[in-house]
């Protein structure tokens, strides 16, 4: 699902070291003490900050950082996982899973980094960068300590050659992203330069947050030849040396039931600012479990070794299991809960459509079946009015179509629509083709248990215009094959989304009749096109443009129905047990749920007093229970408006 990434923009305050501590803490740590001499300063050898200006090269030392500065290192975080993962790839065929995400993010510096309170750009890999004044060219120079793993230096050539890889033919993974750019050179070992063949607003952002993998394991594949399909098969499920704070090792895999990245002792940028209350844990660790009722049990066992955070997603589980009154642990303060508000932007949630289905190429039948979901009832009866009802493809953001339909539950619509793409209901009550007696039917897969209750009464509506809807409970690695090769019919999905909408990858037409990228319903319009085309030709200013632009696909796609949409709710919820800290906005401020791998912590602590109570058999010791709901970003605005 995602990433949030952004250029920058008005900043807010945000909670952190003061300017005097700020300035304590480095933002090159030990500058160039491993340049190689040979290399100028003109070139990015030792030096370079004192001429990178004269050479037109700029730089960030003024942020505050993300992480909390009181943040510990040590101990272990374990979440649950539905299923076990394919594939354990950055790149490649179905590798943009969630987890995948995740752990490309930390095995993986990129040249720059996004600070997601603020968007301002951050150093990462690279201390500098450069733009030409017709955004068509830019540079980056690598921090000279920048390592891999073993030691061995991050040059240029890493950045083009992981550059070959993405743009080879048999990597599997179509996207123009990559083709968007010539081949990187490098014009030194520290300094490499990007041209761009296609004028996008967004080429900088798209490389400069793109993963780095190391050269010397990539050169055999796709220096001067087109093998990445072998690299595929290589490294499906073992790894490619990290240069990020964390790796996986083969023993952390227990295939079907447990996995996990853990703290590398020897990270080359640990100590720098952009670093500071980031990557606390020592373990992080993923216990399969494809049932989410058992997963919430086992949470309240508490047990050593077993999950000890769990994301909610199940609004009955959240308003009436989760209550002190439900749990003693939780009366007494050993199990906490937190509903964290932040500006996070919404993806889309809901039953994909494929529309190569030859019934389901007919919008009327599309919005028929979207008309025959009653949000209205499923909210108030089964979310307790916790969720917003979806109506766009980028929901509760400014690039949200006000003039989108509301599709409200409505059966006679739906009959009328459905008599348009060809159905009547016969005799018998049952939705047939007219003329005939074959009755409509469908088939939806899903993967998460806890909402087999919300389709059941989707089910029972379809089956009262006599649609025949089949309800397939799978798995979710088998679910995401699926989609990925459009063997489908309707998928309950839900996607993450980015700080700067991306709809090209998800709408883009060339996409649609090929396989393993993320259009997965097939759309294919012109218009949409055309917009994709101009939305990308935009400049970094031409902002109340590109939110037009993307209001106008947004139009298009609601009218096309792609998608039965459902809901969204502008929080993260977690149930843990007190063991962890973390900063006081509880989540960055367009960060999601991943935000507690990257700034949450183990708190020793803590963690001594929840078995001290849970030892205590008189079951009257107790911790402080905190406050439930957070809503730091909101707050923060409100003064700022005062």
């Amino acid at each position: 699902m995602k990433r949030v990434t952004s250029f920058a923009v008005a900043a807010l305050s945000v909670f952190a070291l003061s300017a005097p501590a700020m300035a304590e803490v480095p933002v090159f740590p030990n500058e160039d003490r491993d340049a190689d001499p040979a290399v100028t300063a003109e070139k990015g050898g030792k030096g370079f900050g004192k001429v990178a200006a004269k050479l037109g090269f700029v730089t960030n030392v003024d942020f505050k950082p993300v992480g909390s500065p009181n943040a510990k290192k040590g101990g272990e975080l374990i979440r649950h996982e539905r299923d076990y993962p394919r594939n354990f790839r950055p790149l490649g065929p179905q590798a943009n899973t969630a987890f995948n995400y995740l752990s490309r993010s930390l095995m993986y510096d990129t040249l720059l980094r996004s600070d997601p309170n603020t968007s301002a750009w951050l150093p990462n890999l690279a201390t500098h960068w450069k733009k030409s004044k017709d955004g068509m060219t830019f540079w980056y120079r690598i921090n000279p300590n920048a390592k891999w793993a073993d030691g061995s230096p991050i040059t240029s050539e890493d950045v083009r050659l992981s550059w070959r890889l993405r743009t080879d033919k048999t990597l599997g993974s179509p996207t123009d992203t990559w083709e968007k750019f010539q081949e990187p050179i490098c014009e030194s070992k520290y300094i490499v330069k990007v041209v761009c063949k296609k004028k996008n607003w967004r080429n900088f952002l798209y490389f400069s947050e793109a993963v780095v993998l190391p050269g010397k394991q990539l050169k055999e594949y796709v220096d001067g030849k087109e093998n990445a399909k072998q690299w595929v098969t290589d490294y499906n499920t073992k790894f490619m040396m990290p240069s990020g704070p964390y790796e996986i090792k083969q023993e952390d895999l227990v295939t079907g039931q447990r996995f996990g990245l853990r703290r590398r002792a020897n990270y080359w940028n640990e100590a720098a600012r952009v670093n500071v209350g980031r990557h606390n844990f020592d373990r992080i660790t993923r216990v399969v479990i494809s049932d989410s009722n058992i997963a919430f049990e086992r949470l309240k066992k508490g047990e050593k070794g077993d999950i000890n955070l769990l994301l909610v997603s199940t609004a009955r589980r959240w308003v009436k299991e989760m209550r002190p009154q439900k749990l003693q642990d939780m009366a007494r303060g050993l199990i906490q809960k937190r509903k964290i508000f932040n500006e996070q932007p919404q993806g889309v949630a809901g039953s994909a459509l494929n529309m190569r289905d030859p019934i389901l190429k007919d919008v009327n039948v599309r919005k028929a079946l979207t008309l025959l979901l009653n949000r209205k009832r499923l909210l108030k009866e089964l979310m307790f009015n916790q969720y917003i009802p979806t109506r766009s493809y980028w929901p509760g953001t400014e690039h949200s179509n006000p003039a989108n339909p509301k599709n409200r539950f409505d059966p006679e619509a739906a009959i009328d629509l459905l008599g348009k793409a060809g159905y009547e209901i016969n005799k018998n009550g049952l939705m047939v083709k007219k003329g005939t007696n074959e009755q409509l039917t469908l088939r939806l897969t899903y993967a998460t248990s806890g909402f087999t209750p919300h389709l059941s009464i989707y089910q029972e509506a379809l089956k009262k215009v006599g649609i025949n809807l089949s309800l397939n409970l799978t798995r979710g690695q088998q679910l995401w094959g699926q989609l990925q090769e459009r063997k489908y019919q309707m998928c309950m999905i839900s996607w993450g989304a980015l700080q700067h909408p991306n709809p090209e990858t998800s709408y883009k037409g060339s996409y649609a009749d090929q396989i393993n990228n993320n259009n997965v319903t097939g759309v294919k319009n012109a218009e949409i096109d055309a917009l994709i085309a101009k939305y990308d030709k935009l400049e970094v200013e031409d902002k109340k443009e590109r939110v037009e632009c993307i209001q106008k696909i947004d139009g298009i796609l609601a009218k096309m129905y792609p998608y039965v949409l459902f809901w969204y709710g502008p929080y993260e919820r977690f149930l843990y047990w007190n063991k962890f800290s973390y900063p006081e906005s509880g989540i960055s401020r367009t960060g999601d749920y991943d935000d507690v791998e990257y700034y949450w912590w183990f708190d020793a602590e803590k963690a001594k007093k929840v078995e001290e109570c849970r030892a205590d058999k008189s079951k009257r010791s107790f911790m402080k229970i905190g406050k439930t709901v957070i809503k730091y970003w909101a707050n923060l605005r409100k003064k700022q408006k005062n």
